[in-house]
């Protein structure tokens, strides 16, 4: 199953702030409450470890979500 487009633009902005991990068919969701755009989701999202594994879902706190939650 591919990932929805929301999920693919979102990982552009996780590979803006620093993530290296691949996200080829990650679910990805982020708060708008976070952040509104790119620019806004990088400068907030500094020092946030990223999941290893497992869909990324950020919180309006900046939270990491794991599927586990």
């Amino acid at each position: 199953e591919s990932p929805d487009i929301m999920s693919i633009y979102w990982g552009e902005w996780l590979k803006a702030a620093g993530c290296t991990r691949d996200l080829t068919g990650v679910t990805i969701e982020i708060s708008p409450q976070f952040a509104l755009d790119q620019d806004e989701f990088v400068d907030r999202a500094s020092g946030l470890e990223w999941p290893t594994d497992g869909p990324i879902a950020i919180g309006p706190n900046g939270e990491i979500i794991s599927a586990a939650d």
